[in-house]
């Protein structure tokens, strides 16, 4: 007999419900007026979708915990914050594209609406109980990232971007259909409260916990794909370089968001964390650290930089997982803020990348930099504030954030790779200072990218206030720290 849901189920999902309705609305709108002018209502249209997904995720974060469709979708105020969040970047991606649009192919219908179709599937999976439900989540915003990375044929890479994501990302969801395979083998079902449920109580036999775990551990694999995790993350520097600029921020922010806020709910499934959860965790933490410090040290185009350094940030979250199971720890609250503040660290850097790339027909590299300290002031600073925040330097909210990751490993009983990570964080302030030094102690290059180096219109305001933010939560974390009691 099939189970008869009703409205209240469908609010559960008034956010991405949202999303996907505003994805038809552009489509809708492109076919009815195909006119030069109907770009600015389509993209209006898109922009309206992802501010009503935005205030349906607040309202329901004021409503509560909730469930739909007989506990398939189960949401709270972590997932709901995630789902906030993803609807920022959406919004912030739109600015990006905005400004991009003409210079890099992007104002198209098919490009709102490809957005919005990947949203909608990004929220869906932090709030999915169903591994079923989650792989189709998954792979609906992961085709959706595919076809975003190769949207514009005409930059730099961007064939050889969209091949290597896709090829990568089919042996990913391979990972995930034999994980959720094998949790099936164990339990007979594929939804994570019953794997709690029966782990928790000890239900279950050595054989089939071992199954169980194998399965769990697999679908974590293709998650951490996402996320640019190491050593799942090879294709994430050619993929950022390959891809325009609001894609490339949109693979860097939206994908931790989707991946983290689904990584929660996953190892939230394994009752205390218990070995070899942990211990595996840790390792890939500091592989994740490591690859994405040293591999950012060795650059010179900035989009790849800040492909190692969205590695590395990667590496941090997952230290603060570490503390997951821990009581007090603030793991989940830790995650969350440190997703945040990435996303809006990786706004002002891309955005800032995007302005002065205008005026370019190559990638941008740090000696375009040289000397715009002083010409480029406004541009210059804003870039300095970014990169502060992603070395974790003080008075900024990067800063924060990383200490709250660094004390959940530690609450968790991960000395040793909470020390680790602090001794990354060297390696990393490295990495930025590069960036300052280049604005603000070497002389101008002939063909540098000052020219273009301006902030103006929307973008600009973004990029300042979200500069500002970075600061002023950096010296008032009350906002940062109110998550913990989330």
């Amino acid at each position: 007999m099939i189970p008869a849901y009703g409205l209240r189920d469908l609010a559960v999902l008034g956010p991405e419900i949202a999303c996907i309705l505003g994805a038809a609305l552009v489509l809708g709108l492109d076919m009815a007026f195909r006119s030069q002018s109907s770009k600015r209502l389509v993209e209006a249209a898109a922009a309206l979708a992802l501010g009503v997904s935005a205030a349906l995720a607040l309202g329901r974060l004021a409503a509560g915990p909730g469930s739909a469709f007989g506990g398939q979708v189960l949401d709270g105020a972590v997932p709901d914050v995630f789902r906030l969040g993803l609807a920022a970047t959406g919004l912030l991606t739109l600015v990006l594209a905005r400004r991009e649009g003409g210079s890099q192919g992007l104002l198209h219908a098919e490009f709102y609406a490809l957005l919005l179709f990947a949203l909608g599937a990004m929220e869906l999976i932090t709030v999915s109980q169903d591994l079923m439900l989650s792989f189709v989540a998954l792979e609906t915003f992961s085709l959706a990232m595919y076809v975003l990375a190769g949207f514009n044929k005409a930059w730099h890479g961007n064939r050889e971007a969209a091949l290597k994501y896709f090829l990568l990302g089919a042996f990913a969801a391979a990972f995930f259909v034999l994980g959720m395979a094998l949790v099936f083998g164990a339990l007979g079902s594929v939804r994570l409260d019953a794997a709690s449920a029966l782990l928790s109580g000890g239900k279950l036999a050595a054989p089939r916990e071992m199954l169980l775990d194998l399965g769990l551990s697999l679908c974590a694999t293709a998650l951490l794909f996402k996320v640019g995790a190491a050593p799942f993350h090879l294709w994430t520097p050619d993929v950022y370089a390959g891809s325009t600029t609001p894609v490339a921020y949109f693979l860097s922010a939206g994908a931790k968001l989707a991946g983290f806020g689904a990584l929660l709910k996953l190892l939230g499934a394994v009752p205390g964390c218990p070995a070899p959860f942990p211990q595996i965790l840790a390792v890939l933490a500091v592989a994740t650290l490591l690859a994405g410090n040293l591999g950012a040290l060795r650059q010179t185009n900035l989009k790849r930089l800040l492909a190692y350094s969205s590695v590395a940030h990667t590496g941090y979250v997952l230290v603060g997982l570490l503390g997951l199971g821990t009581a007090g720890s603030g793991a989940a609250a830790s995650v969350l803020a440190y997703t945040l503040v990435y996303a809006v660290m990786a706004f002002v850097a891309f955005g800032l990348v995007a302005a002065a790339e205008g005026g370019l027909k190559r990638p941008l590299l740090l000696e375009d930099l040289q000397g715009m300290g002083f010409e480029r002031p406004y541009f210059s600073l804003a870039l300095a504030v970014a990169m502060v925040s992603m070395a974790g330097l003080p008075p900024t909210a990067g800063f924060i954030v990383k200490l709250g990751v660094f004390k959940a490993a530690l609450d968790g009983g991960h000395t040793l790779a909470a020390v680790v990570a602090i001794l990354n964080s060297v390696v990393s302030a490295a990495v930025y200072l590069r960036v300052l030094v280049a604005l603000y102690m070497l002389p101008k290059s002939p063909d540098g990218a000052q020219g273009g180096a301006r902030l103006s219109g929307t973008l600009g305001f973004a990029v300042v206030a979200l500069a500002l933010a970075l600061l002023a939560l950096g010296l008032l974390p009350g906002s940062l720290l109110a998550l913990g009691s989330l």
